[in-house]
């Protein structure tokens, strides 16, 4: 009597190992658990006489509701925290659900960060997705915290930390609750999300399932306030009429649309709905940008709208602008233009209203501080095009003289973590070119913008915290520093 079938010697394998090997990364259930008259049953009654044509359709984006809603309900059970329908998004598994939170939680080009060993699919598709990835070992303990969190100290700023805390694929682990409040704390600190891979959450043997990070953490050792005398909920709609103007931030425009709010006892309040801009003008850099489509769309907590906002520089025979989608709590902002022109050309249309020119010196000078101001301080886009074209590592500006010990950042291109000074005076300023040599070392050439003075400097890093500073030029010295860490 042959075996039954199995994941890889069925008519479909996941994978192209052969029956004589044991994939041990694969995390499915036996076939004999699959339950196939169940499934028939629900099929029949929603595909019987009778049946509604309509479930053939698209349906909700978010997943049916009456599916939504018992899922809502077991996770509240199951979880010990409660959990709102329009809470959730149904996906079709997990591998288009990490292609989602990729696009969403972070920009092409943004470190993520994942378990080593990992779910064995999550690493291609963080890739696929230009995403460079660094791995973070996992011990019986789980995920090594403590690891992460010297990344972190070295300044890496992750878009998300993608984890399976319970029954951990493949090694089988659960992550320590201290461990958990310990990810947690780092995740508010540096700002970054957790991506919680929980398939197996429900799958243990014993009374309580093991701790779990999800989007309503709960610290475990922390005793839970008394519940007051009165339980509140409300339902409130909220419609911008026809005369709500905003004027603040350099945004000058109407806000129309509706929303409806909830709030139940003890959850935070969750919204619906959708506001929209109606005409109007954006000001950045110095510039007007008409805005051409702004929506901010509310479907759950009210911290977290999605974005889709385009506002152009009109009028000019290249029309550029900036382009803002994501959330509220991490904007993806880039340059669009009609027609379609290089990034570099797009910025020099927004701030100079005209096409750059490369042999002028001074257009590069206006252009990198715009480049920081308008797309932020992380990596990649217009930024990493503008240093790549000159085979450099950083370009930036900065506030101060040769000669000083430190100086305040105005603006980098490459580096990210830098201020922008709304000071537009070049007086003062000083511009870098740095190339990194090796993991330890770094040249650079330093010109004053308002003089003749100029340096070449040469870092090089002893240890985590002492490094070795060497300059020639306008000024000569060696200088070594010692860096202190403050919590």
């Amino acid at each position: 009597m042959s075996p039954p079938p199995t994941t890889q010697t069925g008519e479909l394998p996941q994978t192209p190992a052969g029956p004589e090997t044991l994939n041990l990364g694969l995390g499915q259930p036996s076939p004999s658990l699959l339950p196939l008259p169940l499934v028939h049953e629900a099929a029949m009654r929603r595909l019987g006489p009778g049946a509604d044509p309509l479930v053939l359709q698209y349906g909700s984006i978010h997943g049916p509701l009456s599916f939504r809603e018992g899922l809502a309900a077991l996770m509240s059970e199951r979880h010990r925290s409660a959990t709102r329908p329009e809470q959730l998004l149904v996906t079709g598994g997990i591998s288009s659900a990490l292609a989602f939170v990729s696009q969403l939680f972070a920009t092409p080009g943004q470190t993520v960060v994942c378990s080593d060993p990992t779910y064995f699919l999550a690493r291609g598709i963080f890739e696929s997705q230009g995403l460079p990835v660094v791995g973070v070992p996992v011990d019986e303990h789980g995920l090594q915290v403590e690891r992460l969190e010297q990344h972190l100290e070295d300044g890496l700023r992750p878009g998300f930390v993608y984890c399976m805390p319970s029954f951990h694929n493949p090694t089988g682990v659960e992550l320590a609750p201290a461990r958990a409040r310990r990810l947690v704390e780092l995740a508010e600190r540096y700002d970054f999300v957790v991506v919680a891979d929980e398939p197996y959450l429900m799958l243990g043997f014993g009374d309580a399932p093991p701790p779990s990070l999800s989007d309503d953490v709960v610290i475990l050792g922390n005793t839970a306030p008394a519940g007051g005398a009165f339980k509140v909920a409300a339902k409130v709609t909220i419609n911008l009429g026809g005369a709500f103007y905003v004027n603040a931030l350099g945004l000058d425009t109407r806000l129309a649309g509706e929303l409806q709010i909830v709030a139940r006892n003890g959850l935070a309040p969750s919204a619906t709905g959708q506001i929209s801009t109606v005409g109007g003008v954006f000001e950045g850099y110095g510039q007007k940008l008409e805005i051409e489509r702004g929506l901010v769309s509310f479907q759950g907590p009210l911290e977290r709208p999605a974005l889709n906002i385009v506002a152009l520089r009109k009028g000019l025979e290249v029309e550029a602008g900036v382009a803002i989608t994501g959330t509220a709590r991490r904007p993806q902002v880039r340059l669009v233009s009609e027609p379609s022109v290089p990034d570099p050309a797009k910025l020099s249309w927004i701030v100079l209203g005209r096409a750059p020119d490369e042999s002028n010196g001074a257009d590069l000078a206006l252009l990198i501080p715009a480049a920081q101001a308008l797309l932020g301080g992380t990596g990649g886009g217009i930024s990493s095009q503008l240093a790549g074209s000159l085979g450099l590592d950083q370009i930036s500006v900065g506030q101060g003289d040769l000669n000083s010990v430190s100086r305040g950042a105005t603006s980098s291109v490459v580096d990210s973590g830098t201020r922008v000074s709304a000071d537009g005076s070049v007086s003062g300023q000083v511009v870098t070119l740095g190339k990194r040599l090796s993991a330890e070392a770094f040249i650079s050439f330093e010109q004053s913008l308002v003089g003749a003075a100029s340096i070449v400097k040469l870092s090089y890093q002893l240890s985590r915290r002492v490094s070795v500073v060497a300059r020639g030029g306008t000024d000569n010295a060696v200088d070594m520093y010692y860096t202190f860490v403050f919590r």
